[in-house]
């Protein structure tokens, strides 16, 4: 009587090898989601930076409505809270006499700059006049 040997699974070696080759196969994937979770950190901090700019223009139209338009200075925004590592820079060019301005009027460009280390995440530039 012949004995019939039957293989029933792999042998430890095959399974090794198996588990080496999806190792190396994963390593350009972990790189990809390393990049995936900068590019959520970086998105986070538009709008943070977006809504602080906002922030200090509203406190900038509520200063000239109570405090009238010569009451603006680079400093009218120091009183408001930082946000986690982000800064406020303002910077205002007065009189600024550049074309959007009316004939007539006193204008003042406003630039607020949101900083969060060494880069800048976000300028908005407007307008000031008064009539």
């Amino acid at each position: 009587m012949k004995s019939r040997h039957c293989s029933a699974g792999f042998s430890l070696i095959e399974l090794v090898i198996v588990i080496v080759v999806f190792s190396i196969a994963a390593i350009p994937l972990l790189g990809g989601f390393a990049s995936v979770a900068q590019w959520l950190d970086t998105e986070q901090e538009v709008p943070i930076a977006a809504q602080l700019s906002q922030e200090c223009a509203e406190h900038l139209m509520l200063q000239r409505r109570i405090n009238g338009y010569a009451s603006i200075t680079s400093s009218s925004c120091n009183v408001l809270s930082d946000f986690n590592g982000y800064t406020r820079s303002l910077s205002i060019t007065a009189p600024y006499t550049g074309s959007p301005c009316p004939s007539g009027a006193s204008c003042k460009l406003v630039a607020i700059s949101i900083i969060k280390g060494a880069d800048t995440i976000d300028t908005d530039t407007f307008m000031l006049v008064d009539y």
